[in-house]
Parts: C-alpha cells; structure tokens; sequence
C-alpha cells in the first residue's frame, strides 16, 4: 500500500514514528510496548505484521446464545499520554469488516482513539461497516450522562476506498478528525470538536465486532504510526483520572435584569420576532408563540432575541422559568417544543445551548444541544436529562474551556449540574434567547422568564470585538465580586448629530441663496 499525502505537521517536540524504514530507535518492534493496557487477554487480536499492527477479531462459529454475555470490543492503550498540541496518524488497508461485504448486516469497526478524562471521555475515528451507512469513516464522541451511562454522538462519512489513512489533531482548544479516502488521498477535515487543553490523554487502537448475538470479523492492517506532541507524559500523571480542577469563575460586570426586565427587549434587540411573540409582563418576560389550528409547512415556528453585547471570558448566565403551557400537537415537526438559552462564537466550533422543554420521546427534559460544521453538512446532537417541575432556574457557566449547565426545580435551592462540555474560549458573539415550536406551528408555548443575570468579566461589541465596558473600578475579580451595571452607562463615541445637523443647515442656506439670486435677477430682466 502507498503512503497517503501527510498533512503539514505542527511544530511539536516530541515524536513517535512506527514505521518499517527509515526509522532509527523508534521502530515497529516498540509499537506493543507502548500499547501494553489491553483487553486482548489471549494476546490474538492484536499482533505485529510488518511494519504495523494487525487488528483480526474473529466471528465465533456460532452464534452467542439468547443472555449469553459477549466480548465484542478489545482495544490497546497507550502506556503514555500526550499533552499540549499532538497528532495521531495512521495508514489502514481493510481486509475484511463484516462477514459480508456486499450485505452488511450488523457493525464492525477498526478505530483509533484519544481517551478522556472525568466529563470528556474520548473522541475517536473509524473505519467501519455499518448497515444504514455501508463502508465509511466515523467519528465517534463520548460524554457521561446525569443519570450513569454514556451519551455518544456519532458522525458517519462515505468511504469508497478500503485503504487510506485516518488522524486525530489537537490544537489548542480544538480536536480535529481527518481522513484519507483512498491510498494517495490528502487527509481532509471532517469534524473538529472544542476538548479542554489542560487534559492529557491516553491514545487507544481498538475493535468493534457489534452489538448482536452475531458477531462480525474485524480484519485490519493499521501501520505508518505517527505520534507528535508538545510532551509525551509517563508514570503515575499518565493514568490520571480526572482532568485538573476547574477553576472559580471571576466575574467583574454584572447586567442584572431582575428589577427592569423591559430593558431584556432593549439589549437583545437583534431579533425576528415581528409578531410580538416575547412581550414585558409584570416582571418579566411572556412568550406566546401563535399557535394554528392545523399545520403550514412554511409557517414560522423559531424566535429568538440576540443580544447587542457578546460576552469574553469567564461568564455566568442564569434566569428564572415558569412554564404555563406546553403541549405537542400533531405528528408534523421534530417532537419537541422549548426555550433556550444559547451561545455561538465565531470560530469553526459551532455553538451550544441549553434548553428546557418537551418532546414526544424523552418528555419533560432539560436538553444540551451541541450544533456542529461537519464535511457532510451540520450536525445537531442534544443530551437530555429529566425534568420534574414546570419552574426553576436555568443557569451556565463558561469557566475556562468547560461549559456547565445547571438548574433548579421550583422553589428548590438545591443546584443539580445537569452536564459539562467542552467549548470555545473565544468571544461568544451570539448569545440568544430562543423558543423552538419544533418544526410545527400547531404545538403550544406559554412560558414566563425573569430574574435575568449576566456576569462577565468584559463585554465587547459583537460586529468590531471593540470592547463596550470592561470590570469597573471597585469591582474585585479575584474574589468574583461585580459591580452591577446598565449598557446605558456604557461609554459610546461622541456624538456626530450636531455636525450632521450643522452641515444639514449650511445646505439648505446654500439652497435657498440660490433660489433668491435666481429670483432677484428675473426681476431685473422682467424690468429691462
């Protein structure tokens, strides 16, 4: 097999190259070595074959019994773990992924992987076979959920060739996945996620024989190895289990919203909402989406508020909820009904949000939905855990990369997190206020928000990135004391209005000037 085109390497420090020639002491022999944590117990999954790793998980003879437990995922781990910026690349030529390759019954995959730590788990890419996506790439991402368990979002993409090469990329904040279609392919983006940057972690090579009674062989040459990283980590920091502490957020800049909910209409002003669906009430907001008596495929069912400000830094968003009415009606639409408070930046990450709401599967449910740009087209992926009570607060948090999303039911003041991700440091230049009739004008909102409370270390213009205020004097961000402010006391460039008027004046003298003189001298002609 050919070497695919490498992509442009980053200027890291440290390099591991398991390749069969041209290697001096880091050679194929040494790649077992370094994976050494395995699942593969009878040491025949994973075995040296030339200059890489073969990967050949077995179909049994026969079927596993009905509750007969099954071993249908093996992997290695590095003994390692990268830390800063790294990349992760090899060359894979499928022999085999499915008992049938032109009737894929059930999956089978060959990945490589970069493990989490605490609340990231891990991302990975895959060659795969899988019935609803025939032979293709995958990117597959990991998170716990609330209530035990994983919550996994997995992105497919068409492969035609069965050799190629796949990579993982870290940079900065972002993780990149890539892939090769084909063996003189250039490895192209398929989808980059935001990954915390304190957390090192391990690299894992693993198979995936299916979920089914009837497991799938998984026959795969994976070779070409190439590891570059700032560090590379060993001894006991290698196996650490969670990531280091998140630190306290430090807000200096307080918008408080709670005594002049009106003003909500004021500064998130960037909005479509022509038919009055948010309106000031009492104190705080009504929302009452129209509601039609039968569906209309063209029919506005999304409104949103944006605000005039976007937020830099450490930041702290929380509101307070009543929902009075919320009822899915029909079949029509995606199955849900909510509102949200969500975040974009400008970077390729995409945005975020955090939504309390309905649907048709899950019920009442607070729900973290992640938008995503991907090669394919973009990709929505929501976590939902249970909601019980029909008020509450609604509160994120971005400290540091990790984006946390918490709430309170009714009057309770007991805060459950709900979730964390990892997300963009960068400005968020879109926070939104949103309500979702989910695709169908015949479901019903009614909800009431108030308490409104914006905490940010600066707030900058969203067009310019010119900063609008910064943590007044007084205010102490070590200890995450703010000092509450209004946009009104925001200072703003000198006004040009009189220099305009004036200018609107010597015009109009100019103007009328002329008419006198043309006036004056038709007199004189008429007197001649």
């Amino acid at each position: 097999m050919k070497t695919a085109n490498r992509p442009a390497m980053l200027p890291l420090v440290f390099v591991l190259l398991f390749a069969g020639s041209g290697c001096t002491q880091e050679t194929a022999e040494k790649l077992l070595d370094e994976f050494t944590d395995s699942t593969d117990t009878d040491k025949t999954v994973f075995t040296r074959e030339g200059n890489g790793l073969l990967i050949n998980a077995k179909s049994p003879l026969l079927p596993f019994l009905p509750g007969q437990r099954t071993q249908s995922f093996t992997q290695l781990l590095s003994t390692f773990a990268v830390g800063g910026d790294f990349e992760f690349f090899v060359d894979f030529d499928v022999r085999q992924l499915a008992k049938d390759p032109k009737k894929i019954t059930a999956e089978a995959n060959a990945e490589i992987a970069m493990t989490g730590r605490g609340y990231h788990n891990g991302i990975g890419i895959n060659v795969t076979s899988i019935p609803d996506s025939g032979t293709c790439f995958r990117v597959v991402r990991t998170n716990p959920k609330r209530d035990g368990g994983k919550h996994y979002n997995i992105v497919a993409f068409p492969r035609k060739f069965q050799t190629g090469r796949i990579g993982i990329r870290r940079q900065g904040a972002d993780v990149i996945l890539l892939a090769a279609d084909g063996p003189d392919a250039q490895p192209v983006e398929l989808v980059r996620y935001p990954w915390n940057p304190l957390v090192s972690p391990n690299l894992r090579v693993s198979a995936f024989q299916g979920n089914g009674p009837d497991m799938q062989p998984v026959h795969v040459l994976f070779s070409n190895f190439a590891i570059k990283a700032d560090r590379i980590i060993r001894g006991p920091e290698a196996r650490q289990v969670t990531p280091p502490a998140v630190p306290a957020g430090t807000y200096g800049l307080h918008l408080d919203y709670s005594k002049t909910p009106g003003r909500i209409l004021t500064d998130f002003n960037r909005s479509n909402d022509q038919m009055s669906v948010y309106r000031a009430e009492g104190k705080g907001i009504r929302i009452v989406p129209p509601e039609q008596p039968v569906y209309k495929k063209d029919a506005a069912t999304y409104w949103f508020h944006d605000s005039k400000f976007a937020l830099e830094g450490d930041f702290e968003v929380s509101m307070r909820y009543q929902i009075n009415r919320i009822n899915l009606i029909g079949a029509e639409g995606y199955g849900s009904a909510s509102f949200s408070l969500h975040f974009e930046t400008e970077s390729p990450i995409g945005s975020i949000s955090f939504s309390r709401g309905l649907s048709r599967d899950f019920g009442h449910r607070y729900g973290i939905t992640r938008h995503s740009p991907t090669k394919a087209g973009p990709r929505y992926d929501t976590q939902s855990a249970r909601a019980n009570a029909l008020s509450g607060r609604l509160i994120v948090q971005r400290v540091g990369a990790e984006m946390i999303f918490s709430a309170q039911e009714g009057e309770n003041p007991l805060l459950m997190e709900i979730g964390r991700l990892p997300f963009a440091t960068g400005p968020i230049t879109r926070f939104r206020l949103a309500t979702d009739m989910g695709g169908s004008c015949t479901n019903a909102i009614d909800m009431f928000i108030s308490d409104l409370s914006v905490k940010s270390g600066k707030l900058v213009d969203p067009e310019s990135g010119a900063p609008l205020v910064t943590a007044p004097v007084g205010a102490d961000p070590a200890t995450g004391d703010t000092q509450t402010i209004t946009l009104d006391s925001v200072p703003q460039p000198a006004s040009r209005k009189w220099l305009f008027l004036g200018v609107g004046v010597a015009v109009v003298g100019v103007l009328l000037l002329g008419v006198f003189i043309v006036m004056i001298r038709g007199g004189f002609s008429s007197n001649r």
